[in-house]
């Protein structure tokens, strides 16, 4: 018995059928064989590359057994064994309306720290929420304050 590899199945799966019957486990030659990532194009999951570390370092199943057990590519199995970690998604960064305006409003805050939003929304320009720029000046206010006098660093 090994646990399920099906990310909505959490249940003990027998050598010949799954205990809780569920449709995506079936026995071809007496071995289980997954059909829920036979999918083209499909993405593997971190339950189905923690399966693949299991089954090749624990176990000690040939790749080419993965392969057919999770019904998913023999190249994805070695790249899933070749891996640091586990697969995951990164979104890169992303520009925001406020880029175009950065520098004008640097620049305003600059010579008047303490400006007001509205002001320098209407001094720029500024087509958007008002609430939006709020947040970005929150954020550039103190790293374009003067340096106080008084301030000691010792």
């Amino acid at each position: 018995m090994s646990w399920c590899s099906a990310s909505s199945c959490k249940s003990l799966c027998a050598a010949t059928n799954c205990c809780c019957q569920c449709s995506h486990v079936s026995a071809v030659d007496g071995k289980l064989k997954v059909d829920h990532l036979s999918s083209i194009g499909q993405v593997i999951t971190v339950e189905d590359w923690s399966e693949v570390q299991v089954l090749a370092r624990r176990e000690g199943v040939s790749q080419r057994e993965i392969a057919l057990r999770l019904g998913i590519s023999r190249v994805t199995v070695k790249r899933a064994l070749d891996s640091q970690g586990p697969p995951g998604y990164e979104r890169g960064p992303r520009s925001s309306g406020f880029d175009v305006f950065e520098a004008q409003v640097v620049a305003l805050l600059r010579d008047l720290p303490q400006m007001p939003v509205t002001v320098v929304a209407q001094r720029v320009g500024w087509p958007g929420s008002i609430t939006n720029l709020r947040r970005h000046v929150r954020v550039l206010r103190p790293l374009l304050a003067p340096v106080d006098p008084a301030d000691r660093l010792e």
